[in-house]
């Protein structure tokens, strides 16, 4: 299963730094939000296992894909302080060629009902660590360019 993310970043511009964290604690979402001085705390009840926007493909990296039929969870975006709902399917194995070179994938299918729906194609490597190789949502498209 997925295991909640805890979220920590700083924003920082010439004149402005915007500090957010966030944490997952008996079924409620908690970030807290500093901008120079300025405190605020946002509190959410959610039904399923949470996980933060920007850290999902990395997260998701840790499924069993062979056993994954439907997982269902709460996806954070903190900048927005908005929560969704996303159906999570493996809907095929697929061969990618990408700039350095061919995968094996497994098509995973991130499917969002609110507040804005959309569907997303992850296409992670078969072998393991499971790199995700690339991600579709409509016109976009990205690709991964080299491993370290």
């Amino acid at each position: 299963t997925l295991r909640p993310v805890t979220l920590n970043c700083k924003f920082e511009s010439m004149d402005h730094v915007v500090e957010l964290t966030g944490e997952y604690k008996r079924k409620k979402v908690v970030i807290r939000y500093v901008e120079e001085g300025f405190k605020d705390k946002w509190v959410e009840k959610v039904s399923f296992q949470v996980l933060d926007n920007y850290q999902l493909p990395f997260a998701l990296r840790a499924l069993d894909f062979n056993a994954l039929e439907l997982d269902c969870f709460s996806l954070v975006n903190a900048l927005t302080l908005s929560i969704a709902e996303v159906e999570c399917t493996r809907t095929d194995q697929e061969r990618v060629a990408t700039q350095i070179g061919e995968f094996e994938c497994f098509r995973i299918s991130l499917q969002v009902y609110e507040p804005v729906p959309f569907t997303q194609y992850l296409l992670y490597a078969i072998d393991p660590p499971h790199h995700l190789i690339k991600a579709v949502k409509g016109p976009l498209v990205f690709e991964l360019r080299g491993i370290n």
